[in-house]
């Protein structure tokens, strides 16, 4: 996956994620058109990787923010160490 699709992607959750619109990976597969599982494995490198506080809220059936972190503000930093 180009550099530039993933940073699309993550910037894209990212937005929902903060206008808690509760984005899921099913969301962001057809957004991108991507399957489900990648598009999993784009949103568990978020948390994981990059240190998103991000949750998953069952009844919601999306993800939301712990809390209100400068995450994609501090992406470009970030993204230079770990791609």
């Amino acid at each position: 996956m180009g550099t530039i699709a993933t940073l699309e992607r993550i910037f894209w959750f990212d937005d929902q994620a903060r206008r808690k619109r509760y984005p899921n990976a099913s969301k962001l597969a057809r957004r991108f058109e991507l399957s489900t599982k990648t598009a999993q494995r784009c949103v568990d490198a978020m948390r994981d990787r990059f240190g998103a506080p991000l949750e998953y809220h069952p009844s919601k059936r999306g993800y939301h923010y712990l809390d209100d972190s400068l995450f994609c503000s501090d992406l470009g930093c970030i993204l230079t160490d770990r791609l």
